[in-house]
């Protein structure tokens, strides 16, 4: 435990980005199960601030099966979600599978915006 008490999703929320903006991966996922443990539901904010330290981490497995879980709770991606899936597949030269990503998106009638399409470019 952090020594202190997880009943808040903003601070939690804030402790993640943190976490992920300096690479320490392991410690955000640990705390987001920790807040889960706690009672707290993860929102859009703190599954994207983990999914999007994930993609640029190359840690993608991890980021497509949290990106399942949050559509599957019915938790809406926004664009900042999906471009850091697609961004990182992309960058990682998983083009087949970006590809794929984007097409599900278009399948499932997800809004698509400029920036989506430019990072495939």
């Amino acid at each position: 435990s952090r020594g202190l008490e997880l009943n808040s999703i903003i601070p939690c929320s804030v402790m993640l980005s943190g976490l992920c903006k300096t690479g320490r991966i392991d410690e955000a996922l640990s705390l987001f199960y920790e807040m889960k443990a706690n009672g707290l539901r993860p929102d859009l904010v703190a599954y994207s601030i983990v999914i999007h330290g994930l993609c640029r981490l190359g840690e993608f497995d991890m980021a497509v099966w949290l990106y399942d879980e949050m559509c599957n709770k019915r938790i809406h991606p926004n664009s900042r979600t999906r471009g850091a899936m697609l961004l990182g597949l992309c960058q990682k030269g998983m083009l087949s599978e970006a590809r794929a990503f984007l097409d599900s998106l278009i399948s499932t009638g997800s809004t698509l915006d400029i920036i989506l399409y430019n990072i495939v470019i």
